[in-house]
């Protein structure tokens, strides 16, 4: 529910839907002489090798060394392929599962696997990082999910996620009852599914049970659950099954929550749609449910994650949040609350990210390269047990996204690390523990 409840899109997908960072170079460069080992007064080295000592040689292949990858000394998290570090640059968490998305377009998921939501043919779930077999380069990433309730009325976890693929397509997989993954088919998908009649999509949010789509032409489209306007086509349904597309233009980002979504137009106004309820989760004030995108006060916006009863944006430095505010996820000091639109920012220097979780927000400081998480229900990640309602720093350098999901929260780094905390009883933290609840970051081992 990015950037997708993504989260993201909780979170439900929260998911964070904001940015897509590009590949990184994470080492300091240099060392070597010639092409690909960088300048100097030696000899110059073929493609691919460099002179990486102080042995005369052009010794080092840079192709495909994790420690030395196009040049000397970018060193590469996960691995080298063709000069590339194919490092995680992006991020996704639904509500019990986990995805990232690598430089070259690779996809990984852990964690739970109940509704096939990490793609990988069956339903078994994993508590370590398992590549998924998009069909082609993916380019954005998103997962949700949620609790809700059966025909036979009762409660049940139903999750899925989605990824856009380089061609501008857009593949889904996992619950499918509410027609959320767009392939018009109520069957549910266990490895990726192309979405019928979309192309020029460039960013996805899954929510709770409802998925949209930016295309590259400013265009919305939304599909899935609609029982609470939370597609935004102007009167409630029971579910979409093809993407559709809102009476909204120019848009540029979008963000699928629990059930309201949210999407920033380029001109920076915000407008939001689906469930309002009592804690005025679209921040338009006290009001009914809107099924058609109603425009919010705020203005200028950057960022944006729709939560489960609350939402989150990024403003000129700044991070507003409202909604319902009783388990400290609005982060503002002392307050056990709620807020019906954005007033009141919450106390965080300086955030460049930022995702609405289930019952929590976690954010990055710019200014000081730290995660921050408020709430009085989910691990903090700073070594304790304890609760706030007032943001709180995270001990992991260099982080420059974040995701939140029901009860876990993972992070990514300049250098391409991803580390996650919290509920572990699914495996979504991706330690290969699955059971043992994370108090602090722990980083994932990918495969290679």
């Amino acid at each position: 529910m990015r950037n997708a409840l993504s989260v993201s899109a909780l979170v439900v997908g929260l998911a964070l839907v904001a940015c897509s960072p590009e590949t990184r170079n994470y080492g300091a460069g240099g060392g070597g002489t010639g092409g690909a080992g960088g300048g100097g007064g030696g000899p110059t080295c073929d493609p691919g090798m460099a002179d990486c000592d102080e042995t005369p040689g052009c010794e080092t292949p840079v192709t495909d060394d994790p420690e030395n990858c196009g040049g000397c000394s970018v060193r590469c998290q996960l691995q080298c392929v063709d000069s590339t570090c194919n490092d995680p640059v992006q991020i996704a968490l639904g509500y019990n599962h986990s995805c990232a998305r690598t430089a070259l377009g690779d996809v990984y998921c852990w964690g739970s696997n109940a509704s096939y939501e990490l793609g990988i043919g069956d339903n078994v779930n994993q508590g370590s990082p398992q590549k998924v077999a998009v069909g082609g380069k993916a380019v954005h990433l998103d997962a949700g999910g949620g609790l809700f309730m059966n025909a036979a009325g009762a409660e049940q976890l139903v999750a899925h996620t989605c990824a856009v693929i380089e061609d501008t397509t857009v593949q889904c997989w996992g619950w499918n009852t509410s027609g959320q993954l767009g392939t018009a088919s109520g069957n549910w998908q266990d490895k990726p599914t192309t979405v019928v009649s979309l192309v020029g999509a460039k960013e996805v949010s899954v929510g709770g049970r409802h998925t949209c789509a930016v295309t590259n032409q400013g265009e919305l489209y939304c599909w899935g659950a609609n029982d609470m306007g939370q597609c935004g086509l102007g009167a409630p349904s029971e579910k979409v099954e093809m993407p559709s597309l809102v009476a909204l233009s120019d848009v540029a980002h979008v963000s699928a929550g629990n059930e309201h979504t949210c999407a920033v137009k380029k001109d920076g106004t915000l407008h939001c749609w689906g469930v309002n309820g009592i804690y005025g989760r679209l921040g338009i004030g006290d009001g009914p449910d809107q099924p058609a995108p109603k425009v919010v006060s705020l203005t200028g916006v950057e960022q944006i994650s729709a939560g489960y009863e609350h939402t989150c944006a990024l403003k000129g430095g700044q991070q507003y949040c409202w909604g319902n505010g009783y388990q400290g996820q609005l982060g503002i000091d002392g307050e056990s609350t709620w807020r019906t639109s954005p007033t009141d920012p919450s106390a965080l220097p300086s955030p460049i990210s930022v995702s609405a979780g289930f019952q929590h927000t976690a954010s990055v400081s710019g200014s000081e390269g730290k995660p921050y998480v408020s709430s009085t229900v989910v691990r903090l990640g700073n070594g304790t047990m304890d609760t706030t309602y007032l943001p709180l720093p995270v001990e992991l350098p260099d982080a420059v996204e974040i995701a939140a999901g029901w009860r876990h929260t993972c992070a990514r780094t300049s250098k391409g690390q991803v580390a996650c905390w919290g509920s572990n009883t699914e495996g979504q933290v991706g330690n290969a523990k699955a059971g043992e609840e994370a108090l602090v970051p722990m980083l994932v081992v990918f495969p290679l």
